[in-house]
């Protein structure tokens, strides 16, 4: 369980600079602006040479340094990572990230800084089901296979942790009203949309999904994200501002995806609880949604083929 911050790694020598094209982000963009309090300066000190994980330890430095949001891990060279440990359970061991030199663990780190209890929360539970696992193998990998047969296959990565995975890679958390949700599960995307336009401006969207704040470097139509839906911890405030009090929204999103993963229940989870959403319909995430014609290309805009799960409208 991660309770306190790791203490950052010795530092090596600093590696070369990722390119002479670094990329510059535009913060003011619904997507990145909500980490703009570590990005740009993380990007500033790893343009200049410092490696990745360095470059995110010292801003986590500078930016907490008087208040509790720091996340309580610090990030580490991929280097230090054994290679007969699981990715997840040396963070929970160590309190520590491994991080790779290129863009893709950038928004993974930007991720555990914006979301420090839902992170730690999707890394514990993919630790735990590694853990069932391992210590729970078949029965005929537990034997060894017999003369002349094939080893048994790996055991299965299972639902949840498919879900996880999703929801670590391409999640996001959309908080609406009944009318907005119950038409993105019907798949209903021009009532969506446009007829619910207006009432955007009032709902949150949060992304979680490491994968996604990459894709949304070089935005396309066709984007689509894991949504679940999450309850509003706070008074109405416009889309994409940075909201004043982030550790209530970590707390909400992290109780939605407890609830939506069924963790608390005896229950197994039998289906992925999440809807999809095209992120480039959202108003004023795409310059063309003007263009005549725009929510009818079914390519990205499907209308739904599979029967409505109940319990997803109304969650």
């Amino acid at each position: 369980m991660l309770t306190n911050p790791a203490p950052a790694p010795a530092l090596g020598p600093a590696p070369a600079p990722l390119s002479a094209d670094m990329p510059t982000l535009d913060w003011q963009t619904p997507w990145f602006k909500p980490l703009h309090p570590w990005g740009p300066r993380v990007l500033e000190l790893w343009h200049s040479g410092h490696a990745l994980s360095r470059s995110l330890n010292q801003t986590l430095e500078e930016v907490h340094a008087v208040d509790s949001r720091r996340p309580h891990v610090a990030f580490v060279p991929q280097e230090q990572l054994p290679k007969a440990v699981a990715y997840e359970t040396f963070i929970q061991t160590h309190a520590q990230v491994p991080t790779r030199e290129h863009m893709h663990d950038f928004f993974n780190a930007m991720s555990w800084c914006r979301w420090p209890q839902t992170k730690a929360l999707i890394s514990r539970l993919q630790g735990q089901a590694i853990d069932r696992q391992l210590s729970s193998p078949p029965q005929a990998q537990a034997l060894g296979p017999g003369p002349g047969e094939l080893s048994a296959p790996p055991p299965p990565r299972g639902l949840l942790r498919d879900s996880l995975t999703l929801i670590d890679e391409s999640g996001v958390f959309l908080s609406c009203t009944d009318a907005m949700w119950q038409a993105l599960c019907e798949h209903r995307w021009t009532d969506l949309f446009v007829t619910e336009r207006a009432a955007w401006a009032q709902c949150h969207v949060h992304l979680v999904g490491h994968a996604l704040l990459e894709k949304l470097m070089n935005p396309y139509k066709s984007i689509t994200a894991q949504v679940l839906r999450v309850s509003s911890p706070l008074g109405p405030v416009s889309m994409g501002t940075v909201l004043s009090d982030q550790e209530l929204w970590d707390a909400s999103v992290k109780d939605a995806l407890t609830r939506a993963l069924q963790i608390e229940s005896r229950e197994p989870l039998r289906v992925k609880p999440f809807e999809v959403l095209p992120l480039m319909g959202i108003p004023g995430w795409a310059h063309a949604q003007d263009a005549s014609g725009y929510y009818e290309d079914t390519g990205v805009f499907r209308p739904r083929t599979k029967p409505l799960v109940s319990s997803r409208a109304g969650s």
